[in-house]
């Protein structure tokens, strides 16, 4: 999807930049050192946003004939992510503003401002992680739909229905039993590479054919 083209930026490069755990001084000291990179991935972030949202539309359109409360229910599960992606930015809006130390903000001391800047360093990871079990549901009549097109092998819904669980199970995890989301983590991250067949399918190929009922 539109997603791979900004969110690996965004969600992987720009954190392992600017954040450094335990250390509220050091990973201010990154903010300010590569302001520009956490602006740039509040950028891909909105463009990740505007380009998911067109590509939901397209979706919608090209499933609505095979079933349309799935097609309605995969449009409607995602877009329920965007607003919470959306509002999460303020986060890293915030800890610029923190790490910049302006006149308005000068009743606090440096040492104040670094641990707020680190603070919603950690927030935007966790609205992250809420705006994630959205990603996942959605993914769940996205693979139904596709097995029942009759235009699409059907075997590509069973990946995204196992990435969908996979991603919501990470972000439960992460929110609630943080104690083993390091165990956790590695086996939903590799079962959420679950939706690159079907990207790569149409990409290659294409819904080219006809629709016709799946049997």
């Amino acid at each position: 999807m539109a997603d791979g083209l900004t969110v690996p930026f965004a969600l992987l490069y720009v954190p392992s930049v600017i954040f450094v755990r335990g250390n509220p001084t050091a990973t201010a000291d990154r903010i300010r050192a590569a302001r520009w990179v956490v602006e740039l991935g509040i950028a891909a972030e909105l463009v990740n946003c505007s380009l998911m949202v067109i590509a939901m539309l397209a979706l919608y359109r090209l499933f609505r004939r095979v079933s349309e409360p799935l097609a309605a229910a995969m449009v409607g599960l995602f877009l329920v992510s965007v607003p919470l992606q959306l509002a999460n930015l303020l986060t890293h809006l915030a800890a610029l503003m923190m790490s910049s130390g302006t006149a308005t903000l000068a009743a606090f001391s440096k040492e104040q401002l670094d641990a707020l800047a680190y603070t919603f360093v950690q927030l935007h990871t966790r609205g992250i992680q809420l705006a994630q079990i959205y990603w996942g549901l959605w993914l769940i009549p996205y693979g139904l739909v596709v097995r029942r097109s009759g235009f699409i092998p059907g075997w590509l819904g069973i990946p995204l229905i196992v990435a969908g669980v996979a991603y919501v199970a990470n972000s439960v995890t992460a929110l609630f039993f943080p104690e083993y989301e390091r165990v956790v983590s590695p086996v939903t991250l590799a079962l959420g590479a679950g939706e690159i067949p079907i990207l790569v399918w149409l990409i290659g190929w294409g819904a080219r054919r006809e629709w016709t009922p799946a049997r």
